[in-house]
């Protein structure tokens, strides 16, 4: 098996054909050498529950917000908006006005169709491209609960980045880190929410598109498991990692609105969860800088004194991630790519004629790893409820940046960024972010990640999480269990060590 990490080095070098070669190379020796046996000694940990006590906090929005919300996108100056939608009555303003979400002003990314405009996904506005003709399913869901839809945001260009910059519409800005990236794709559905333009904004996620840019701006932002909301009314990047998801300011909101996209009711009160969490490490205490596990150990002591999980193997999660949406995004891109060439900047042409060279045979070594990595997280749910790991394994990264040395490793910005994001995305489970400062955010932010079936109790452990970053008092109580038999040591590239 690769090294850790250090088989990715010197592909920031590397053109993009010679990178996508590379990164499939990872995945034939992934796939032929099959895991190595483990010769650490067994350990024994304590296992750490939490329990949630007391009602949630109430659902405190602007409510009868939506004008104001209207004035606000209109005169932003953060490059976030793409269309405001002064003439928010139906088909998309908010049908129940006793829904969760009544009176709740919302964006949603480019990538949505919006009856009666265009859906660019990024591209360069062209009057020859159609309006939709119905919303996307999400929206409507939203619209369903109460929200009202107010604009469309900017984006990275087809969703194919994590940097915030479009090289049609220009750079979507950080509001609460002047200077700073403020990360993508769903980049201007972050920037709307940070900037206070609304409470609440609809994304995509396919390898981080919404973790990244919520982490860097200090908000909240929750992918759900694949195939949990529905993709109609989408413009793909790639189908088999693409994840609709939501960001807000506020957690209490973000988990009212997830369970619209989703069907659940939202209830106030609902019963005790009690949820065994552990804390990654292996890769991920590794990969991560050291200032920034001090910082979330300051933060949240909580995640000092839960049991920890070895993890490996994330250089072969992010070739397979990698592979799988450089395939993909090249099939979904070959025609509009060839007719319309002039709809893509040379950078994203670049990557979706080089995937045009990855062999059938190496999608389906990265298929089954990314089958390898499911199977191993879910082994890893069978002995805890919600796994902890950084977000990100670096501080906020300045505007322009594009290298960064991670432990002696140097990687492009956007590797770095989407490290610990990737295999959950790969993996298709529920992960949610919530930010370590809200106030002057550095990029330090805690993802909770948990088996689908399971998101009530990572809604328990991100509200107790929450509360005690912003040093309100805390509804719940942290126990530890039995003495029980250790995590195993999982490694992506095979089995349970």
């Amino acid at each position: 098996m690769t090294e850790g990490l250090h088989s990715l080095r010197g592909i920031h070098r590397m053109g993009a054909s010679e990178r996508l070669r590379y990164l499939a190379s990872l995945l034939t020796e992934a796939t032929a050498t099959g895991p190595s046996p483990s010769k650490a000694a067994p350990e024994t940990m304590r296992e750490c529950f939490v329990e949630m006590r007391e009602r949630r906090p109430c659902l405190a929005i602007e409510r009868n917000g939506v004008q104001a919300a209207v004035a606000r996108c209109s005169s932003e100056s953060l490059g976030a908006i793409a269309h405001v939608l002064a003439d928010w009555t139906a088909p998309r303003a908010g049908r129940d006005a006793r829904g969760p979400l009544s009176g709740v002003a919302f964006v949603a990314k480019n990538a949505f169709d919006v009856e009666g405009l265009p859906t660019y996904a990024g591209g360069p506005f062209d009057a020859t491209i159609d309006p939709a003709t119905a919303n996307a399913a999400a929206i409507e869901r939203l619209i369903g609960a109460g929200a009202t839809l107010v604009a469309t945001t900017h984006m990275d260009e087809y969703a194919y980045g994590f940097l915030g910059h479009n090289a049609h519409h220009g750079r979507v800005l950080n509001p609460r880190a002047p200077g700073c990236i403020a990360g993508g794709s769903s980049s201007g559905s972050a920037a709307a929410v940070a900037g206070g333009l609304v409470p609440l904004a609809l994304g995509t996620d396919t390898n981080g598109s919404i973790r990244v840019p919520a982490a860097l701006c200090g908000i909240f932002g929750m992918k759900p498991g694949f195939d949990a909301v529905s993709r109609k009314g989408l413009r793909p990047l790639a189908p088999s990692l693409d994840h609709v998801g939501l960001l807000a300011a506020d957690l209490t909101l973000l988990e009212a609105a997830y369970r619209a996209l989703t069907g659940d009711a939202f209830e106030e009160r609902r019963p005790i969860v009690r949820a065994s969490i552990g804390i990654a490490g292996g890769d991920f205490d590794n990969w991560c800088e050291c200032g920034v596990l001090q910082e979330i150990g300051s933060a949240v002591p909580l995640v000092a004194a839960a049991p920890r999980v070895t993890l490996l193997g994330l250089a072969e999660a992010f070739a397979a991630a990698s592979i799988i949406t450089a395939v993909e995004a090249g099939q979904v891109h070959a025609v509009g790519l060839e007719r319309h060439p002039d709809r893509f900047s040379a950078e994203v042409s670049v990557k979706l004629l080089a995937a045009a060279q990855v062999s059938q045979r190496d999608y389906e070594r990265a298929k089954v790893v990314q089958a390898r990595v499911r199977d191993e997280y879910l082994a890893c749910f069978a002995k805890m409820d919600v796994l902890i790991t950084p977000a990100l394994p670096i501080f906020l990264p300045r505007a322009g940046a594009r290298m960064v040395t991670l432990r002696g490793v140097e990687l492009r910005v956007p590797d770095a960024l989407s490290l610990f994001v990737r295999p959950f995305s790969l993996a298709g489970l529920p992960a949610l972010i919530v930010p370590i400062s809200t106030d002057q955010p550095r990029g330090v932010a805690l993802q909770l990640v948990c088996a689908p079936g399971a998101e009530d109790r990572l809604w328990s452990v991100a509200r107790l999480i929450a509360l005690r970053t912003l040093n309100s008092e805390v509804p719940a109580r942290i126990a530890p269990g039995a003495i029980g038999p250790g995590m195993q040591r999982l490694n992506f590239g095979g089995a349970a060590e």
